[in-house]
């Protein structure tokens, strides 16, 4: 019987690692995303649904600075900026991340000046910090576990 599923084992891992392919709703994301942008979710770039264990494994997480999309405890879907990784402590002060006691310019992550602070939070072991961008401020700060990573954000065009 496994002899005979082994030819379809390719068409389920790519049905089961789709990237999730979305349009940008609003400029929120401006400059680096516009409106109307067709944007593309990587959901392999850090984990791989594979159709013998119940859950994704996870095996890479973001780097800071990297566009992320998650789901939050509702489901609902966004997109954010990883800026700490689990156990880490992170700041930002005018636009300048100290992520691990490392500086990264996430202005240049993003495409302009970056205004907003964050104050020095110290990231749970299972999760990641996260941040949302409005017009180019920072919006919301949030914690997002682990297994809510969606995939890695870029331009599809």
């Amino acid at each position: 019987c496994w002899q005979l599923l082994s030819p379809l084992a390719p068409v389920n891992f790519g049905l089961r690692n789709f990237p999730e392919i979305f349009r940008q709703p609003d400029n929120a994301f401006s400059p680096r995303f516009r409106q109307g942008d067709l944007l593309v979710a990587n959901s392999l770039a850090y984990r791989a649904s594979l159709f013998f264990v119940s859950h994704s494994q996870i095996y890479a997480l973001p780097s800071p600075g990297e566009a992320i999309r998650y789901a939050d405890s509702a489901g609902v879907r966004h997109i954010g900026l990883a800026v700490g990784l689990p156990g880490e402590q992170g700041e930002i002060a005018d636009g300048i991340l100290m992520a691990g006691g490392v500086p990264f310019d996430l202005s240049a992550a993003i495409g302009c000046e970056l205004s907003g602070r964050v104050e020095l939070t110290m990231v749970d072991p299972a999760s990641i910090l996260v941040v949302t961008v409005r017009l180019g401020a920072i919006e919301k700060v949030e914690q997002v576990p682990v297994g809510y990573i969606l995939g890695k954000v870029h331009k599809l065009l």
